[in-house]
């Protein structure tokens, strides 16, 4: 089904990535990162977090260092954008595929280079 709504070949691989976060307040956190693979696809688990953007375009620019920059996709939200900010800058979370975005092209200024981010 993943494969289908997002038109991705079955040469593509998949990852996921499930991130939970820690205690918001406490900005020196260690990420706790777990590799997993289960049915043909791969799984990164990365508990206490900070901030859920931040962990997840750490992670791109991680994996672009060892190949292709990934594709990342996220699924469209129906959060008001005000609201989805708002909850980013008091609890790091909400709002994520653009923070991600911005995060990434800050980071890395070769756009060649750059993580895309998919939403759809």
């Amino acid at each position: 089904m993943i494969r289908k709504e997002h038109r991705l070949s079955s040469e593509v691989p998949i990852v996921f990535i499930e991130a939970n976060l820690g205690d918001t307040s406490d900005f020196y956190q260690t990420p706790l990162v777990e590799v997993l693979q289960e049915e043909g696809s791969f799984i990164l688990r990365v508990k206490k977090c900070a901030s859920i953007a931040h962990s997840i375009a750490a992670l791109a620019l991680e994996l672009s260092k060892s190949g292709q920059p990934p594709e990342i996709h996220f699924g469209w939200s129906d959060e008001n954008p005000l609201a989805a900010n708002i909850g980013f800058l008091l609890f790091g979370e909400g709002n994520v595929p653009w923070i991600v975005r911005e995060l990434i092209r800050h980071a890395e200024p070769n756009p060649a280079r750059q993580p895309r981010v998919v939403i759809g």
